[in-house]
């Protein structure tokens, strides 16, 4: 086991304590810290591309596209769950009261609105209405639940009947739509960039690189300084990010955090372990600003070593790239070797071209 592997299980058995005894103080935050200024980073680090518009953007412009996290595969990807100690801890349950409060007073004014709604078999749309935020984990049967509850509640208001009990009741009715904007403020500020290890990687030229029509572009990590959380590129544009390497798990019990940015950077690393074949890497940022999703989307000037043409393509395609590459004043200036990948016994072995 390695040192970051060791310090991984030490958080989430910290968290596991902290999940359990609601009065230990928080000592988490102290290791995510220590793992977060403290990990070994490759030289180099690969990105599997397919040839396309966007790559040949990102290669002409010399940038890196960082991607949201709904555009992930993993459904799990950067979130964990919340038990309900954390909800409890974070204040989730007394935010419930205020939601039901919130919900009851809006549902009071468009009551007449809802029931069109439902006629017309739009639940969902007059929900997102009312909540901030629905995600497909929510049913149409929970929504139905949670507005017959409002209802109840809403005729004893009319009938100048107690709903104190309703209070104690409406955490349990509420905490998806809770945890959905948890997910939100979680997710909605950070965006991520992937590398992983290993260039030869059939299933990965398979599932990122176009069936291996693509390329694989290898890039020089120096330029990162992994000791300060803060990292500039070469437009000067200030990120508040991390390179960090992914954690696989089925278990996700504790790996959710804080909202914090350095807790919302650090939640980035958890995928479940299906996905370890990738030896996953990620350049993750965080950004709060208005415009976070054009501001920040591009990286700027992460050097690239060399790039690798797939082991699918024929010489046409071969001679296309290579075109392409050759007329791109950020790959030609810099004499960045090209290579193909092709089958060689039993691997992928780069070859010059």
């Amino acid at each position: 086991m390695t040192d970051y592997e060791k310090k991984l299980q030490e958080y989430l058995l910290k968290r596991a304590e902290e999940d359990n005894k609601l009065d230990v103080p928080s000592e988490s935050k102290n290791i995510i810290e220590d793992i977060l200024d403290s990990l070994d980073v490759p030289s180099s680090l690969f990105r599997y591309r397919s040839f396309n518009d966007y790559t040949k953007s990102e290669l002409k412009d010399n940038y890196i596209y960082l991607s949201d996290i709904p555009s992930f595969n993993d459904p799990y990807d950067s979130l964990g769950f919340m038990t309900e100690k954390f909800m409890i801890n974070n204040k989730f349950v007394s935010i419930s009261v205020t939601l039901l409060d919130w919900c009851l007073r809006i549902y009071s004014e468009s009551r007449d609105i809802f029931f069109e709604y439902c006629k017309e078999n739009r639940l969902r749309d007059y929900a997102s209405q009312i909540f901030d935020h629905l995600d497909d984990t929510i049913t149409n049967e929970e929504l139905s639940d949670i507005f017959g509850f409002f209802e109840k509640a809403y005729q004893r208001l009319q009938n100048k009947e107690p709903i104190s009990d309703f209070y104690t009741r409406a955490y349990g009715k509420l905490k998806k739509i809770m945890y959905a904007e948890y997910k939100f403020k979680k997710t909605s500020h950070l965006r991520i960039a992937c590398f992983t290890e290993n260039n030869a990687n059939i299933p990965m030229w398979a599932h990122y690189a176009d069936a291996g029509k693509g390329i694989c572009i290898e890039y020089d990590t120096s330029p990162l300084n992994i000791n300060k959380t803060k990292i500039t590129d070469s437009h000067n544009k200030s990120f508040i990010a991390k390179l960090l390497k992914v954690h696989y798990t089925t278990d996700f019990k504790y790996t959710i955090t804080g909202l914090s940015e350095e807790e919302i950077l650090f939640s980035s690393i958890f995928k479940h372990k299906d996905w370890s074949y990738e030896k996953e890497w990620r350049l993750s940022t965080y950004d709060t600003s208005e415009d976070s999703t054009k501001q920040n989307s591009r990286f700027y000037g992460l050097p690239i070593k060399a790039i690798y043409l797939g082991y699918n393509n024929n010489e046409q395609e071969i001679n296309c790239i290579k075109h392409f590459l050759n007329n791109t004043n950020s790959i030609s200036k810099n004499n960045i070797n090209l290579y193909r990948m092709t089958s060689q016994n039993d691997c992928l072995k780069p070859m010059p071209i």
